[in-house]
Formats: C-alpha cells, sequence, structure tokens
C-alpha cells in the first residue's frame, strides 16, 4: 500500500528451490527423493516453500501487484544453486535473465 500511495510500483518475486520434482541434470540425483534431513526429503521440502510462495502469489494476484515466479521460471538445475536455495554465480545469471526478460514484460504494460 505505501508502495501504490507513492506510485511506486512493487514487483514480488516466489522463490526457488533446488529440490522439488525432477532429476538435476548435473548429477542425476532424484530431487524429490533425496534426503535433506533426518525429516525431510525433497519434496516435501519444496511442499513447505510452495506455501509460502502460494499465499505471496495469491497476495499479488488479490492486490493487484506484478509478481515474477521465479520459483517456476528458474530451472531445478544444481548448476544454479550453490545450497538448496542460494544461487550459483551462472544461478545468478540466470535469476538476472529471468527478471530482466519478465520485467520487460511488466513495464511494457505500464
Amino acid at each position: 500500500d505505501v508502495c501504490l500511495q507513492h506510485k511506486i510500483t512493487p514487483v514480488f518475486l516466489t522463490q526457488p528451490l533446488l529440490y522439488g520434482e525432477g532429476i538435476d541434470p548435473k548429477t542425476g540425483i532424484d530431487l524429490a527423493s533425496h534426503r535433506v534431513s533426518d525429516v525431510m526429503n525433497g519434496e516435501l521440502y519444496w511442499k513447505k516453500l510452495e506455501l509460502y510462495n502460494d499465499a505471496t502469489r495469491k497476495t499479488c494476484q488479490a492486490n493487484k501487484v506484478d509478481l515474477i515466479d521465479l520459483a517456476y521460471l528458474l530451472p531445478k538445475n544444481s548448476a544454479y544453486f550453490f545450497d538448496e536455495m542460494h544461487f550459483s554465480n551462472e544461478g545468478s545469471i540466470q535469476v538476472g535473465k529471468i527478471i530482466s526478460a519478465q520485467s520487460q514484460k511488466i513495464l511494457k504494460f505500464k
């Protein structure tokens, strides 16, 4: 609301995660069944994070605020991650490309 009051266009991002469905193209590891802790595999970790991402998506939709769904746009590939959530240098480049492309679409309609 504060951004909109000051004519600032907010853009929210969802949080990507290495784990979830699929096979990592770099290592061949199943990202869903891989154990990330004693009580959690990759599938559960992804589902937990998606609760937050879904809340962000719904809030943006309800308030007509732009969203870049980075969680779905960034491929699950360990080449793009330093750990399960933080980006490697290559991942940062990919994130920059995605945000740039999506921002151009958003700004085109403003």
